[in-house]
């Protein structure tokens, strides 16, 4: 993964063949029109949790149809932290209610999320350009 730094508080991430354009959100300085990394690490968990989910009801051949999943913050005592993270599975009506707690511990499986409980070291090094 390649990070390009053009300036104006905004940044960009390729991977893949695709490239993401980042900016800091206009509360910390940016301007408005892309994403904010924060953001998208929000997105990224809860889309992880859905899929986690959705795999989850794909081994028991149970219906999807109209399954989504809500996020919510709570901000911290600091104004750039988050106090939590509140993920809300939106089941169908037909949906087994013996399944209910076990979708949830099945979405708890999102690798972002086992990564935020247990994190990586962070390591980073800063090199002159060659």
């Amino acid at each position: 993964m390649q990070i390009a730094i053009p300036g104006r508080l905004s940044a960009s991430a390729g991977f893949n063949g695709t490239t993401h354009p980042m900016q800091q959100s206009p509360w910390s300085g940016g301007e408005t029109g892309s994403q904010a990394p924060l953001d998208l690490y929000l997105a990224s968990v809860g889309t992880c949790a859905a899929l986690y989910a959705f795999r989850f009801c794909q081994r028991r051949d149970i219906d999807t149809e109209g399954m989504s999943l809500s996020l919510s913050t709570e901000r911290g005592r600091e104004v750039s932290r988050l106090a939590a993270i509140k993920l809300v599975i939106h089941l169908a009506p037909t949906f087994p209610e013996k399944y209910r707690t076990a979708i949830a511990r099945a979405a708890e499986q999102c690798k972002l999320m086992r990564h935020a409980l247990s994190p990586p070291r962070f390591e980073i090094v800063a090199l002159p350009l060659c």
